[in-house]
């Protein structure tokens, strides 16, 4: 059964899934192949997103695994899942051990913005793609403003969640370089895969 955590974010991604965003997990995601890290899979909406016949293995990290997340990796007969309850910035992971890191909506929340990136470019092998789907502080000067000033209030409100991240600027000092990149709703969103920089 469903818990009213994962119903109730469920319910609020709905607008955005229906709006463009289902379209960009399903362009980025079906590029994911051999094993693979998802970091922060949440209700577990990505897994559909998977080419079954790309993906070797898949293991999620959360702070907390979802009940709903538990219930679909069970259900998933494509291959295997193994959930794991941990930190981005802490991943109990050897290096070089991914072929592909996914990361879709995390960055907004996470406390150690670098220390993170270092320990997904630790864990992806020398080959591997990094992908990722962000919202960050537009490149809007008129909705930038609005989103530094809401930034506080909505930060308290939705458990640690910042507007006006700069994540792609974070992921390119951490030593990545682009393949593909994208942005959505008037730079509110980014999307793209990276790999690691063999310069950084």
């Amino acid at each position: 059964m469903k818990d009213l955590y994962s119903y109730i974010f469920d319910l609020f991604m709905l607008p955005l899934e229906k709006n463009g965003l289902s379209q960009v997990r399903k362009k980025l995601l079906i590029k994911a192949k051999g094993d693979i890290l998802e970091i922060g899979p949440g209700t577990g909406v990505n897994l559909k997103y998977y080419d079954s016949e790309k993906v070797q293995s898949l293991t999620q990290i959360d702070l907390k695994i979802a009940e709903s997340l538990k219930e679909k990796g069970e259900k998933n007969s494509d291959f295997p899942v193994d959930l794991i309850e941990g930190s981005v910035e802490e991943l109990p992971f050897c290096s070089r051990k991914f072929d592909c890191v996914v990361v879709t909506l995390v960055f907004c929340s996470v406390v150690e913005v670098n220390k993170a990136l270092q320990e997904i470019k630790r864990v992806l092998k020398d080959d591997g793609i990094f992908i990722f789907i962000e919202h960050v502080l537009s490149n809007n000067t008129f909705l930038a403003k609005i989103e530094n000033v809401l930034n506080t209030p909505w930060k308290s409100f939705a458990g640690g969640c910042n507007l006006n991240r700069e994540t792609r600027k974070s992921i390119e000092r951490n030593g990545f370089q682009v393949l593909e990149f994208d942005t959505g709703w008037k730079g509110i969103m980014i999307s793209g895969i990276e790999k690691k920089n063999p310069k950084a």
